[in-house]
Order: structure tokens, then C-alpha cells, then sequence
């Protein structure tokens, strides 16, 4: 089924990226206006996207394509508002610009999973 969503795709003048080292853990740290990042793949970052700190409406999809894990920070205004010195950009403009990556609105296809009985204690054989 399609479904409302963000496709995560390489800007127009292609990434701003900084290579983290692969094998070293990584870190994703997060305060209200910014994500501090340490080794960390594209294909996370659309994860972390679709989820509560970046309050987007929609799931997000990598579609960029780019392998490999990255160090960068993010600064953003969640609700439009500069603060502690920040732009108040919005995480739309604070990806294209700090990481030449873009966030478009599409209908992409999901496999979704409907899950209509369940048992709550299994039974004894």
C-alpha cells in the first residue's frame, strides 16, 4: 500500500558529509534544536528521522543511495524559533543546508502487517 511519506534524497549540489570511522561505535545525542551524530549511516538517520525527536508527520525512506557512516551535527529550530544562537531553520532547511540532503513528499509503497488476534496467555500442549 502507499502511504504518505518522506523520501530522504541527496540535495541538487550533492552531500556535505564528513566520513565517521566504521568500526567504532556509534552515537546519535540529541537536545531540543540539534543532533550531535558519530558514526552514523544515512539509512539511521531516516530512521531517527521517522521518529519523536524530529516531530515530522511521516515516516521517512533513504533514497539516497549513500553507503557508509558519517560524523556531522544538526541544528535546527523544531518549532521555528532560533535558539541559543541557532538559525531558525527548519529540520527541511537544516538538512539541505548543514548536510546537502533533502526530504520530499511522496507516496511511497509499505508492506504493512495487520495483526487481528491475539492471545494474551498462550496456551499449554
Amino acid at each position: 500500500q502507499k502511504l504518505k511519506s518522506y523520501a530522504l534524497v541527496v540535495g541538487k549540489r550533492g552531500p556535505k558529509l564528513q566520513a565517521g570511522v566504521a568500526d567504532s561505535d556509534g552515537a546519535f545525542t540529541y537536545a531540543e534544536d540539534h543532533v550531535t551524530v558519530r558514526a552514523l549511516s544515512i539509512s539511521a538517520l531516516a530512521d531517527r528521522l521517522s521518529g519523536p525527536v524530529f516531530k515530522l508527520d511521516r515516516p521517512v525512506v533513504d533514497m539516497t543511495g549513500i553507503q557508509g557512516v558519517y560524523d556531522f551535527t544538526l541544528n535546527w529550530a523544531p518549532d521555528g524559533a532560533p535558539a541559543d544562537g541557532h538559525s531558525g531553520a527548519s529540520i527541511f532547511t537544516a538538512l539541505q543546508e548543514q548536510l546537502g540532503l533533502k526530504l520530499e513528499a511522496r507516496k511511497i509503497v509499505f508492506k504493512i502487517i495487520v495483526v487481528d488476534h491475539v492471545d494474551k496467555d498462550p496456551s499449554i500442549n
